[in-house]
């Protein structure tokens, strides 16, 4: 495909065949092929090939994560045109693209879930300690959510808790400058029953 222009006919030329379902997108001039975007976050690359001026590739596309997920494409004699492209999409990519897809949409899923989870629950923990900061990091790659706090003047200290990546655990804790007896209460708490507390809010 020598043009843009080309390529982009092509495409909706192809998006056409494999179903109502499907589309053609131009990314612009910068980028040297289109996209097809289809049903429940599907999403191919079609573009020329640099060495190759008689085949064209398709590639399936992701979203966002913080993986890298299993990297599926097919090359397609160009001569063969839109209609025998869309079937070779059908028999030879989308069977292995959409099962990788499912997969990391369903781990972007549990990533998000986590992610809502570590931040409702470091929010009832700071609420424990006067002057506590949330360190949430919102995006779903990042498992970070910590509570900083700085209390010395109580005999509270200071220090970091960070929590797991599911939000139901503490996976560091870290305090300074804490007086006997607040170490003391501290050990002993740890000692007593793990039993739920009812009224918690935590989830």
């Amino acid at each position: 495909m020598a043009r843009n222009s080309e390529r982009h006919d092509l495409a909706r030329e192809v998006a056409g065949h494999l179903g109502p379902d499907w589309s053609a997108e131009d990314p612009g001039d910068d980028y040297p092929g289109a996209y097809l975007n289809g049903p429940d976050q599907a999403r191919l690359y079609l573009r020329g090939i640099w060495n190759d001026a008689t085949r064209v590739q398709v590639a399936g596309g992701y979203p966002q994560n913080h993986q890298r997920p299993a990297a599926h494409s097919i090359t397609v004699a160009l001569s063969r045109g839109a209609a025998a492209i869309a079937r070779e999409i059908t028999r030879r990519l989308l069977p292995d693209y959409l099962a990788t897809l499912k997969g990391v949409i369903a781990e972007n899923h549990r990533d998000q879930q986590a992610a809502e989870r570590r931040a409702h629950n470091a929010g009832e923990l700071a609420k424990l300690l006067p002057g506590a900061k949330v360190d949430h990091d919102p995006s779903t790659a990042s498992y970070k959510t910590s509570i900083r706090w700085y209390d010395r003047d109580n005999g509270r200290g200071y220090g970091d808790l960070h929590l797991s990546y599911d939000g139901q655990g503490v996976s560091e804790l870290e305090i300074r400058s804490i007086s006997v007896e607040t170490a003391e209460r501290v050990l002993r708490a740890l000692t007593q029953s793990t039993d739920t507390d009812p009224s918690s809010t935590r989830v």
